[in-house]
């Protein structure tokens, strides 16, 4: 039917519209976040999906073991460190499916920090 075709695609014009305009302030937002804190760095991380757990592997070059921060807040996973060169390292990661903060356990292995996080398993 062509009513249908026609709400179709403009659903999905209004689709893509809201999606570049999100696109375009995530970028704004994310230039004014460099202009205001240019010492802001985001390292290089790795999310591994072992099953029942992940592990998350992170690159913190030169930082101060004393400085590093790591916390999961309604499944979001932030990372922080200073680095001895006075760079802050920050990662926030939403993670794809449930996990249970209790279970964390954090590593650090020279420049990376290795995080494992036990995923919450619902039985159907």
């Amino acid at each position: 039917m062509p009513v249908f075709r026609d709400l179709e695609e403009m659903i999905r014009l209004l689709s893509k519209r809201i999606e570049e305009e999100i696109r375009q302030a995530e970028e704004e937002i994310n230039s004014e976040f460099r202009r205001l804190f240019p010492e802001y760095e985001r390292p290089l991380y790795s999310i591994i999906d072992h099953g029942r757990w992940y592990e998350i592997v992170i690159d913190l070059p030169l930082s101060d073991p004393n400085t590093l921060k790591v916390s999961i807040i309604n499944n979001t996973l932030y990372v922080s460190a200073e680095s001895t060169q006075g760079r802050t390292y920050y990662v926030k990661l939403s993670l794809p499916t449930e996990v249970d903060p209790k279970s964390m356990t954090v590593n650090r292995v020279k420049n990376f920090v290795r995080i494992k996080i036990e995923k919450i398993i619902k039985e159907t």
